[in-house]
């Protein structure tokens, strides 16, 4: 690439410039050096100083690496960015993280061939209602295309399946719906973190029935179809992390019913579970915290609980009635975790519950709802920095 070719240039903020084979003033209309977007590529030199980014309208397709220069079709670049539909810093991020102009055309052509139209169908499908409704308002913004039943307020399958199908039958648009899967997952899981800040006074049932999906975010009685349960039931679960799946409710073990057990990555580790216990978000670890520091009755008898639920369960063997009604295989729980109350501003008793959990650990994590909510953020967090 001859870069000789580039002969304007911008300085914008943080002494960051921008190389142009083109008057930029002339392709925006106005008398501003500024023009969309512009402020993501800042902040991608910004974080890769080593870069310099020369923009231009007719020299690439898409964009050009070589060495620490790239070269970017603007134009491209600004259909890109109103595709995603939003604001941000790291839209550049995410246009050059697609590497599109490193594979050739066959190459390409195999990508799009593995992402199957059943295949996207199932992942999104298997979304709630609420987050169905987010994605379809963002697929209109990148497909022109009209929503069926514009009134309705649920989504149901046939429609979602519809407008998916019609989605699928452009490449491009394939490849922006698999882009936009990380901002449905940040979608749900920050409206999964408004409901628990909204519902720390609540008891242990009202949170029961939330993961069960019983009752919608206000606490409203839902009626669903099983189909639609077991979607809402696998999206509310998200909220323990990401990494845990296959997650079951209440299983059965000697007349005792364990909250959820989970796993990751069930294939390798089949035998490997994790054990939550859910207590109220309303629930005191401490009491007497003026006077004195107690744990109190509530977690006193969550920790011997969790104990005897893991023993009992990992004595059981494979074909034992309680897990052939599950389809569970005998196994091992790794982990208990707890999850009840919330922090206060007590330091002695923040500094007592750090112990507590310190002491545990090996065996038994105690997290409050606070911790919960945190945990949410760090994890909507990285997914905004990945997109």
């Amino acid at each position: 690439m001859d870069f000789s070719i580039f002969k304007y240039r911008k300085t914008y903020k943080g002494f960051k410039t921008l190389y142009f084979d083109f008057d930029i003033r002339e392709f925006t209309q106005h008398s501003k050096s500024t023009f969309k977007s512009y402020h993501s590529l800042i902040n991608y030199l910004i974080s890769c100083p080593e870069k310099s980014i020369y923009l231009t309208r007719d020299q690439v397709e898409d964009f050009y690496e070589e060495a620490n220069n790239i070269v970017v079709n603007i134009q491209k670049y600004q259909e890109y960015c109103k595709a995603l539909g939003q604001n941000g810093q790291n839209r550049a991020q995410a246009f050059f993280a697609r590497k599109i102009r490193h594979y050739s055309v066959e190459e390409e052509q195999a990508i799009v061939n593995k992402s199957t139209e059943e295949q996207i169908v199932s992942w999104f499908n298997n979304l709630s209602d609420e987050a169905k409704k987010n994605f379809i308002n963002r697929v209109l913004t990148i497909s022109s295309l009209e929503r069926p039943n514009p009134e309705t307020v649920s989504v149901t399958d046939s429609e979602f399946t519809e407008m998916l199908t019609r989605v699928l039958s452009d490449p491009k648009k394939q490849e922006i719906l698999v882009s936009n899967y990380s901002r449905v997952q940040i979608d749900i899981l920050e409206n999964h973190k408004i409901f628990i800040e909204n519902n720390l006074d609540k008891n242990e049932e009202f949170i029961q029935h939330w993961v069960d999906g019983k009752i919608d975010n206000n606490g409203n009685s839902l009626t669903l179809n099983e189909l639609d349960i077991k979607r809402l039931q696998k999206s509310r679960r998200l909220i323990f992390g990401l990494e845990f799946t296959s997650h079951e409710r209440e299983v059965l073990d000697s007349g005792q019913r364990m909250d959820i057990l989970a796993r990751i990555n069930p294939e390798k580790n089949k035998r490997e579970y994790t054990l939550f216990e859910l207590k109220a978000p309303s629930a005191r670890i401490f009491e007497q915290i003026d006077s004195e520091l107690k744990l109190s009755e509530r977690i006193s008898r969550a920790i011997p609980q969790v104990l005897d639920y893991k023993d009992d369960f990992e004595n059981k063997k494979d074909g034992d009635a309680d897990l052939a009604r599950r389809n569970l295989p005998a196994g091992k729980i790794v982990k208990c975790i707890i999850l009840i109350g919330t922090r206060n501003d007590n330091e002695r008793a923040n500094k007592i519950f750090r112990g507590l959990k310190d002491n545990f650990s090996n065996l038994i994590e105690i997290w409050t709802y606070t911790d919960l909510i945190n945990r949410l953020e760090t994890t909507i967090s990285n997914l905004k920095e990945n997109l």
